[in-house]
């Protein structure tokens, strides 16, 4: 439950590995180095304070030493830590090349599966598709075209039956709006009669 299988360790993996640690243990050295060097400056400051010349002299001396041997520390550490960022750029490389291969092998197999005929035929049957459904598009369309000429004449029959013609003159007398009215009616009458 919850164990899987790890990936197993190579030599270069080792190796790497191995580099790591010695890399670590350098910078621990050069960390307890720091420290004592330290403690030996304070040291020689005690013993010229307390007018101990000669054993200041030794502290400085011992200090110089492991001040020597901080710096080549050091420059191991450098080394080591180009060491491993080249190791592991070589690594990513070689991964990378080893994905450029396989996607090429992909892609020729891909390429004696398609071959040119079998484009140009798969671009033809594309082409007779697209004009074929433009055809039907067409038909619907003109059919649509049709229906709406009808319904634009149906919506101006009923807007006259139910809005008849208003006149341009003002009526003036009684006997004028009677007569406007009749006519009126009669429209809507043979209007009427022409719908049912």
């Amino acid at each position: 439950m919850g164990i899987s299988c790890s990936k197993k360790v190579t030599k270069r993996d080792y190796i790497l590995f191995k580099l790591k640690i010695q890399r670590d243990r350098l910078h621990m050295y050069q960390k307890r180095s720091e420290n004592y060097i330290k403690n030996i400056k304070e040291a020689a400051k005690r013993s010229l304070a307390q007018g101990d010349k000669q054993r200041a002299l030794n502290f400085l001396r011992e200090k110089k030493n492991y001040e020597a041997l901080f710096d080549k520390a050091l420059a191991h550490v450098e080394t080591l830590e180009n060491l491993i960022s080249t190791i592991e750029f070589a690594l990513i490389e070689e991964d990378i090349i080893y994905i450029l291969e396989q996607n090429s092998c992909l892609l020729k197999e891909i390429n004696k599966k398609m071959s040119y005929e079998s484009s140009l035929k798969l671009m033809d049957e594309t082409k007779d598709a697209i004009i074929y459904q433009n055809d039907i598009s067409n038909i619907f369309s003109d059919s649509l075209e049709n229906k709406d000429d009808q319904c634009l004449e149906e919506l101006k029959e009923l807007q006259l039956y139910i809005l008849p013609n208003i006149p341009d003159k003002k009526l003036y007398h009684n006997e004028e709006m009677i007569e406007v009215h009749r006519e009126n009616n009669k429209q809507k009458e043979s209007s009427h009669i022409l719908l049912a």
